[in-house]
């Protein structure tokens, strides 16, 4: 946990010079997601015609205190409530983060009052990081909890609702997850929408591709062959024309 803590806050410092308090084997990974970070800031610089580094950093630092929390709840054995394992959840599923760097690199203009439709705390991204944090959880929680990490949105519903099984926990997250998808798409497509659809395009095809990776297993934490080809096809070959 120290060490976590070491890294958490090197995060927020945000200098190469924070490296000094880490562990050897912490500071090439600190530095590498640190230019990595500052070069998607700088492109996006060049297509929004504005400093985005500071908004990018809130972000991360954001994800980073919640995977803490997560930590501390493993290390603790904590259960978390359902509501509060899922706020927390919603962050460290990093959907925000890996959406707001990239679309903002995009050619597409994103003024702050159009990105605040699509970003945090907008209900589009919400629902979408909910959605994600939930369906991982269906597919992943056997699997976490062999490694020890009991907290899941199902251990939580059981918890929760005392007598409640594995199979009432996940009819319950699955309802959910429908309810939610018909929400989203109803946000991503409303006419009334002060965003335009293109505007919102980018980050709900993000979504799509994270969920096609957990629609019927783990396609992340268990990069098997059909999860390697669907990249290779998506961004490596070309498309016949």
């Amino acid at each position: 946990m120290d060490e976590l803590e070491l890294f958490t806050a090197a995060i927020k410092r945000w200098d190469p010079s924070a490296t000094d308090c880490l562990p050897q084997y912490m500071k090439g990974v600190y530095m590498v997601f640190y230019n990595c970070v500052n070069e998607m800031a700088t492109e996006a610089e060049k297509t929004q015609g504005r400093d985005t580094l500071s908004y990018a950093r809130n972000t991360w630092e954001a994800v980073f205190d919640a995977f803490l929390e997560e930590a501390k709840w493993i290390s603790s054995g904590y259960i978390p409530t359902f509501e509060e394992y899922l706020e927390n959840g919603k962050v460290s599923f990093g959907y925000r983060a890996a959406t707001l760097q990239p679309i903002l690199t995009l050619d597409v203009p994103l003024p702050l009052h159009i990105l605040r439709e699509i970003d945090f705390p907008s209900r589009l991204n919400d629902l979408a990081s909910s959605i994600l944090r939930l369906r991982g959880d269906v597919c992943g929680y056997k699997a976490e909890r062999s490694r020890g990490e009991e907290a899941s949105s199902i251990s939580c519903y059981m918890k929760d609702n005392g007598g409640a099984t594995e199979e009432d926990a996940l009819n319950h997250i699955d309802s959910m997850i429908e309810e939610k998808i018909k929400e989203l798409n109803w946000e991503f497509l409303k006419a009334e929408s002060n965003v335009p659809i293109p505007s919102k395009k980018h980050a709900f095809d993000i979504l799509r591709a994270f969920y096609h990776l957990y629609k019927y297993r783990d396609g992340f934490s268990i990069a098997n062959n059909e999860t390697k080809n669907l990249v290779m096809r998506t961004v490596l070959e070309p498309v016949p024309f």
